[in-house]
């Protein structure tokens, strides 16, 4: 290139300096509109350290985000000095190659805020190189640089011959960088057990719901809705959504207290106390050494935790298996507290009360009460100090139901009687055993059961014009578990509530009569005495007219479910497809179809089968209305009539069974994953949870065990064979189908129980090649395994700890990604803009940061899409679907949360 030439170019970029002023907001390059022509540098220099420079000034002693794109070969090398040229702020060299590749690096600004920026490269002639779409960024997004496109950077070289130069060329606009996301839950309304509330009495509408696996939440009258308050919560946290008690500060309506656990103290099992200042908006960790179980027996119990309605410093917690805690400084120290029992497990201390009138505001209460489970009640009447059993020989043998104290000191409590020996959750109900309701009052126990012979367990009473009104519900495995008891006088009458007649189809269309149970839990309304909430194994209800009687005095209350903004539903798979409806698979309730995310599913979206957990769905790719899926009743895990095998034809409505189902070694076959055959509804295997992989060539008419080519030998899918419920939560999806060769599948699976082998069938799934492409170490379970859309043998997996691999010949070798040090998910959607490729999502580690992540380059560059504050879309993280339709859109599946959507802005 002569000097003339060089001239040239400097005058042109002059010129073009005056039609583009410097912009304050992040640019994208962009084609020009009418010709789809950019320009860009090209790079290609004989002598060493050409340069291409821009001048600029910033703000001194600040950080900026420099981030530019290239493509071609060679390397590169970038440059940014304080004021001219000097020692540089930042050096760094990268390696070109032949697709257009994006890169970001941080610079910390000196104390002059003037800077050259400038490229060198030192690459030949025959290996040009092309850079493109370079900022210099402050925090808030502006850019510095003069222009994105250079048309205003100097050409400088420093020995002649200089080979930079601006050139035209017709180029496709960069991916996508940057572009905030919007997280939501895919709105379900509800669908696990809610299984204690809290009532603040003296802030009208301040409410907070527990739940058993899916965190605590705060009610928003205005909205009718809950908000989620545990989604913050860290991966090493995750076992604090399994939320064993909850209490309000009667004094401070910005406090509240949680015991959450998943049973154990360790890394991957936690349980703490924790306080939240802020009505739940963040929280601090108190105490850790004692084992809490949210989700374990007796959940609904209680409540554990109580603060002393007249001294906010005083907190009490009952434990399952260490007794009873008091803190004296609002929950920063703990001691035990001495003078009685542990208690039976799987209980303990069930309950903590305070009566309100044996103390004044600012001195703490006299007298206060713990159950202990198959103890009895015991009463303290010096704060603490010492305890007495005051009702031991009436409940022999019972657990702790529920407690609630009214403002003048009238205590009423409900038990449980259990079977001997004791089966989970199996409680005496034959008609001959007094169990239920008993008040204490001055110092008498009265039993006032509205039913002699049920168990109790909902609790919730309050004085009004000096006159108890009660709420009682009872326990689940009652014979009255669809009903209750109301009381305007004390006890004295009871009218029977049957909850059936409630409005229930009111709010959430798939709440029918027949998931209306209300058996966690009741609490009246301090301040409307006409409105009640009572809490069930499928979510929330409410009343406003709760005193409201009929001609022969039966509740004539009519219950309106209020659980939108509560997705605690256990989820197990999901499926994007082609027509736009989502489909998901969830552990008790089967799942649902969608047509619209934020909207509640009606009746007619719930799967209409008899199964209760949905574990694996495919979708016929020539039809997306032809489903398969698999699961089965949890209860019932090895009765065949109680597998469910089988397709819908019209897009997961409705389902009919497969002709037949496989019989194995154990018996039927069980859960686990599907896959369909490309473009063939009768080619299906089935990967069980357990023993074999099945294959049918007839639509489920008849099954035959696939084998190893050349052998007779089965295998086993790559499942921890615990029991098939447990297995299907732990170890994600070996299993696919090819996305363009007919009767070609893929399986992750072993022969002697710790290789790590794939699989490969091409006469749809009969005779299995194996390979062994991995060789580092033994399985632990979490492995996914998905097929590139429109790509022969692209097979990606997602392989835990051991990161992301990649084969391009159908699992002959795979290849694994640099940077990606964890991969517990990935899936293919929607191409971005411009790009044939499917965009890859994944949920994992990229960079020593976790997350979840999208990558529109397959996996060139990585962009990370949640923040700190979705840390529930890794920590309760079960399965990644991504949207075919909508480009940017991801699914998150998880284990407790139900299922979320994030939505690029």
């Amino acid at each position: 290139m002569d000097k003339k030439w060089i001239q040239t170019l400097i005058t042109l970029a002059a010129v073009l300096t005056a039609c583009n002023a410097t912009t304050d907001s992040i640019i994208q390059a962009q084609p020009n509109t009418s010709s789809g022509v950019n320009h860009v540098i090209k790079v290609s220099g004989l002598k060493a350290w050409d340069n291409l420079v821009q001048e600029g000034t910033g703000t001194a002693n600040t950080k900026y985000t420099v981030s530019f794109r290239v493509k071609g070969a060679g390397e590169i090398t970038l440059r940014i000095f304080e004021g001219s040229w000097g020692t540089p702020m930042l050096t760094q060299t990268f390696t070109v190659s032949s697709d257009w590749k994006a890169f970001t690096v941080p610079v910390q600004f000196g104390n002059n805020p003037k800077f050259t920026f400038d490229f060198a490269n030192s690459s030949p002639a025959s290996k040009p190189a092309f850079v493109d779409d370079a900022k210099l960024t402050d925090a808030q997004g502006r850019n510095v640089l003069l222009n994105s496109d250079f048309e205003a950077a100097k050409l400088e070289p420093w020995w002649g011959d200089s080979s930079f130069s601006l050139v035209s060329e017709t180029v496709a606009p960069p991916v996508p960088t940057t572009g905030t996301y919007t997280w939501k839950n895919v709105e379900v309304g509800g669908g696990g057990m809610v299984t204690g509330i809290a009532l603040h009495p003296k802030v009208q509408n301040l409410v907070y719901v527990r739940t058993d696996v899916g965190g605590v939440f705060r009610w928003n009258e205005t909205g009718e809705n809950w908000i989620p308050l545990s989604d913050g919560f860290d991966k090493n946290q995750t076992g604090y959504f399994d939320t064993e008690a909850i209490t309000i500060d009667p004094q401070d309506p910005n406090v509240v207290f949680i015991a959450a656990g998943n049973g154990k103290t360790t890394t991957t099992e936690q349980s703490a106390i924790l306080k939240s200042t802020d009505q739940g908006a963040t929280w601090k960790v108190l105490k850790t050494d004692i084992n809490i179980f949210g989700n374990g027996d007796l959940r609904s119990s209680g409540e554990r935790l109580a603060v002393d309605p007249n001294n906010s410093s005083v907190v009490y917690f009952g434990s399952r298996e260490q007794g009873l805690w008091r803190s004296l400084d609002g929950g920063t120290n703990w001691a035990q507290v001495a003078g009685l029992p542990n208690g039976a497990a799987p209980q303990g201390v069930g309950w903590v009360a305070f009566d309100p009138t044996s103390g004044s505001s600012g001195t703490s209460s006299k007298r206060l009460w713990a159950g202990v489970a198959k103890e009895g009640v015991f009463q303290s009447d010096d704060a603490g100090a010492t305890w007495k059993n005051i009702f031991k020989t009436e409940i022999a043998g019972y657990y702790m139901g529920d407690v609630s104290v009214t403002s003048k000191g009238t205590m009423y409590v409900s038990f449980l009687k259990p079977i001997s020996p004791e089966p989970t959750n199996i409680w005496v109900d034959d008609g001959n055993t007094k169990n239920g309701l008993y008040k204490l009052e001055n110092g008498v126990w009265t039993n006032i059961s509205p039913d002699q012979y049920s168990n109790f367990d909902g609790v919730s009473a309050i004085t009004v014009n000096g006159k108890d009104r009660i709420l009682v519900t009872p326990w689940f495995g009652s014979h009255e578990w669809r009903g209750g008891f109301s009381s305007e006088d004390g006890a004295a009458s009871w009218a029977r509530i049957d909850f059936n007649d409630g409005d229930v189809l009111g709010k959430e269309g798939w709440i029918t009569k027949d998931f209306q149970a209300f058996s966690q839990g009741a609490m009246l309304d301090p301040f409307n005495p006409d409105r009640a909430w009572a809490l069930g194994g499928f979510g929330v209800w409410r009343t406003d007219n709760v005193r409201a009687r009929d001609a022969n005095g039966k509740s004539s209350a009519k219950w309106t479910t209020q659980s939108r903004g509560i997705a605690e539903t256990v989820d197990l798979t999901a499926k994007s497809l082609p027509n736009g409806r989502l489909i998901t698979g969830i552990s008790d309730l089967a799942g649902f179809v969608y047509t619209d995310l934020d909207a509640l599913p009606d009746d007619r979206s719930r799967h209409q089968t008899p199964i209760f957990t949905t574990t694996s769905f495919d979708a016929l790719s020539s039809d997306p209305d032809y489903l398969i899926s698999v699961g089965q009743d949890q209860n019932t895990w090895y009765d065949p009539n109680r597998v469910f095998a089988g397709f819908s034809t019209n897009g997961g409505y409705d389902w009919q069974r497969f002709p037949s189902i496989p019989e194995t070694a154990s018996g039927t076959a069980r859960v686990g994953r599907v896959a369909l055959g490309f473009n063939d509804k009768n080619n299906i295997v089935w990967a069980q949870a357990g023993a074999g992989v099945y294959a049918t060539l007839d639509g489920g008419t008849t099954w035959k065990k696939g084998v190893v080519e050349g052998t007779t030998d089965s295998f086993d899918p790559m499942y921890y064979f615990n029991g098939p419920f447990v297995s299907t939560y732990l170890n994600g999806e070996p299993l696919a189908a090819d996305k363009v060769n007919p009767k070609t599948f893929y399986v992750y699976g072993n022969i002697n129980g710790w290789q790590d082998i794939v699989y490969r069938s091409t006469d749809g799934g009969l005779t299995w090649k194996t390979s062994n492409p991995f060789n580092d170490g033994a399985w632990e379970g979490g492995f996914q395994l998905r097929t590139m859309p429109g790509k022969a043998g692209e097979v990606w997996m997602a392989r835990g700890d051991r990161g992301l691999w990649r084969s391009s010949d159908g699992t002959v070798s795979f290849t694994k990604f640099a940077g990606v040090t964890r991969a517990q998910g990935i899936a293919f959607g929607k191409p971005a803009p411009n790009r044939s490729n499917p965009t890859v999502f994944l949920a994992g580690v990229v960079n020593d940061l976790e997350g979840i992540w999208r990558s529109d380059d397959e996996g060139a560059n990585w962009l990370r899409i949640s923040s700190e504050k979705q840390n529930v879309l890794t920590g309760k993280f079960f399965n990644i679907e991504a949207d075919v339709n909508v480009y940017g859109r991801v699914y998150i599946v998880t284990g407790g949360r139900g299922t979320f959507y994030g939505q690029l802005n």
